[in-house]
């Protein structure tokens, strides 16, 4: 009786203990980087299917993202890596790997090799991740600054026996951690920087001096190495030399470091016949704008600066010539690269360059209004994210001004190429009631009402006696199929109260999506049909679509893709010929403009490519050992250049 009644106690602090812990769960608009997804999903891998890890703090959980390197070199790959995570937990995290998997690498950012305090509620998320084992217990008891913490990790309930407050549904029912495929990383899709250098000053700290009279005084000195962390480093170097494992010393950027930290630890390595180390700050490749590459003003990189550091990183493992490619083998990596793949261009889409999606949905509307009749209204304000290309957009669908959505203002306007084409805008509230009639015959009703940021909270988008309205600040639009007046799009762009740019867009009846489709798929089937042109050649690029609307500019003998290099908007564009990945860098949208010219901009890096003078885009093009500039045209252009693409 005794045991069955331990055995009961047992069970319920375990459960108790899994209620109470929190289970730091990766998301993509949280501020920590989802400590426990990360280890939780590391343990889940199965045994010997890793190449290499990354270990350090979090600056290289933002810096490489093995999906990435895996779709570009078919190398298996974990960050490991944790927020302020000191050097004696990357130690057992590489002992924790070195158990589970014939590991060839292990890269190590050295950033707490510079002194700095520790962090008992951050040391605390790695620890408790790790599974029950000889080796957990050696990390507690090295890893803890203090013994709370090691009473923390023994017996988590000794710290979370309070947090009944924080408790919610998950807490109880677990969490559902399928949709996580980054392996270790952690993706921001947004930019923030404050910063106006490149480089912060060195980190300081405070002495205490007692004089011989009696008094203090106080003096800073600059951070050097901690011996502490310094003695375990060289115990992953003593583990990797002994395992045949090559130990390389990384920097993953951030502009919170220094040029004489660096000149330090590579004294410091050099006298103990290591490597130096690798500073992506330094590589001639890599090329950092921190205006777009930063979620955190400089602590951190965002997705796009990600995407840059994790190319290089691919190179990087390729020079090494101690991997192999596991595309053709592994069935797992795979299918979680797939899924990866589909959620990577969707995300970047949405929630990286909301822009292009607005485009592109005005240009499929723009592309085809002989057949559709357009009706929208301005809910609040749209003066603060209306912008050229919209307009543009708008003017192509009969607008010949655009609808000009001046600050605070009401804007109705209806565009029917067999009817009315206009806009009225004004600081009062715009009402307008009309109709017309579709080409079967049938007579339809609209009623649209617009109220600007000073004239009140009333907006109507009706046709037919039903509400349209998305009740969203800033353009109400509804797309109407003229052949029958049936509404087959109603769509809202504008800033949420975030100041963030929001579009949403709703296929309001059954066979809408149908007729939505036919046309896109005509339209692509026109940009498929297209025959680039280069210097006057033709030349077998072509546009190849994928799955989510956008193309691939692909050279049909090789296999090989257009991919803008470092992507930047100089006269001319750089941009390498690479094999085909799928990744979201090879990805590009395609519309045409007021002229009628196809226009190219990339996904990844929400830019034209360069226009010369002349109107025609300028890549600068490599291809095996071959560099050339050349023009992209394609045929089927209508516009006042030879279709400028």
């Amino acid at each position: 009786m005794l045991i069955f009644f331990c055995a009961i106690g047992i069970f319920l602090i375990v459960r108790l203990t899994d209620v109470m812990v929190p289970k730091w769960t990766y998301t993509m608009d949280r501020d920590d980087a989802g400590e426990g997804t990360r280890y939780r999903d590391f343990y889940k891998l199965p045994d010997n299917t890793l190449d290499y890890i990354v270990v350090g703090t979090s600056h290289a959980n933002y810096a490489v993202n093995p999906m990435q390197i895996y779709e570009e070199t078919g190398y298996t790959g974990y960050v490991l890596a944790g927020e302020q995570q000191n050097m004696s937990c990357s130690y057992y995290w590489v002992l924790e790997a070195g158990k589970k998997h014939k590991l060839k690498a292990v890269f190590v950012d050295v950033s707490s090799l510079i002194a700095d305090k520790d962090s008992s509620s951050l040391i605390l998320k790695e620890l408790l991740a790790m599974k029950p084992s000889i080796t957990k217990f050696h990390a507690i008891f090295d890893c803890s600054p203090d013994m709370d913490t090691v009473y923390s990790a023994l017996f988590p309930l000794y710290n979370f026996h309070d947090r009944w407050t924080d408790l919610n549904r998950e807490s109880f029912q677990g969490v559902n951690e399928s949709n996580y495929y980054l392996r270790g990383s952690a993706l921001r899709f947004y930019s923030s920087n404050e910063y106006a250098s490149d480089e912060v000053g060195i980190r300081t700290t405070e002495k205490t001096v007692l004089e011989t009279d009696g008094t203090q005084s106080y003096s800073e000195a600059h951070m050097d190495i901690s011996s502490d962390a310094a003695s375990y480093l060289e115990k992953i170097i003593a583990y990797c030399n002994e395992n045949d494992i090559q130990m390389i010393p990384v920097k993953c950027p951030t502009r919170h470091w220094n040029s004489e930290w660096t000149d330090k630890i590579n004294a410091y390595l050099a006298d103990r016949g290591a490597n130096k180390i690798e500073n992506m700050l330094d590589q001639d490749g890599l090329k950092f704008d921190w205006d777009t590459d930063t979620h955190d003003n400089g602590y951190h990189l965002n997705y796009v600066g990600n995407a840059k550091t994790s190319h290089w990183f691919a190179g990087y493992l390729k020079s090494m010539n101690i991997f192999t490619d596991h595309r053709s083998t592994d069935g797992i990596w795979n299918e979680t690269a797939d899924t990866y793949l589909k959620w990577e261009r969707s995300t970047v889409y949405d929630c990286l360059y909301p822009r292009q999606k607005i485009y592109r949905y005005l240009s499929d509307v723009a592309d085809h209004t002989d057949k559709y009749i357009v009706l929208l209204m301005v809910y609040q304000d749209a003066e603060a994210f209306y912008d050229t290309g919209m307009d543009e957009l708008f003017q192509r669908m009969g607008f010949e001004n655009g609808i000009n959505p001046e600050s605070q203002k009401s804007v109705v306007a209806v565009a029917d190429r067999d009817g009315d084409i206009f806009s009225r805008t004004s600081y009062r509230k715009e009402e307008l009631l009309g109709s017309f009639v579709s080409k079967d015959g049938e007579k339809h009703s609209y009623h649209i009402v617009s109220s600007g940021a000073t004239s009140g909270k009333e907006s109507i988008l009706e046709v037919d006696g039903r509400e349209y309205t998305c009740d969203f600040p800033g353009i109400n639009m509804v797309v109407i199929d003229r052949s029958d007046g049936k509404v087959i799009s109603r769509s809202a762009f504008g800033l949420d109260d975030k100041g963030k740019l929001c579009f949403e867009d709703h296929v309001p009846d059954g066979d809408a999506e149908d007729r939505l489709r036919n046309n896109t798929e005509s339209e692509k089937t026109k940009i498929e049909n297209g025959v680039l042109i280069t210097n006057g050649n033709k030349k077998n690029l072509k546009f190849v679509s994928t799955d989510d609307g956008c193309y691939m500019i692909k050279d049909i003998e090789s296999g090989m893709v257009l991919t803008p290099e470092n992507f930047d908007n100089a006269e001319r564009t750089p941009v390498t010929m690479q094999e085909e990945t799928g990744l979201a860098s090879q990805q590009w949208t395609v519309f045409t403009d007021s002229n009628g010219n196809m226009r190219i901009l990339s996904l990844f890096a929400d830019k034209y490519l360069a226009v010369d003078r002349s109107g025609n885009y300028v890549l600068t093009a490599e291809y095996g050992d071959e560099s050339k500039c050349f023009e992209l045209r394609s045929e089927h252009g209508k516009g006042k250049e030879q279709g400028a693409a």
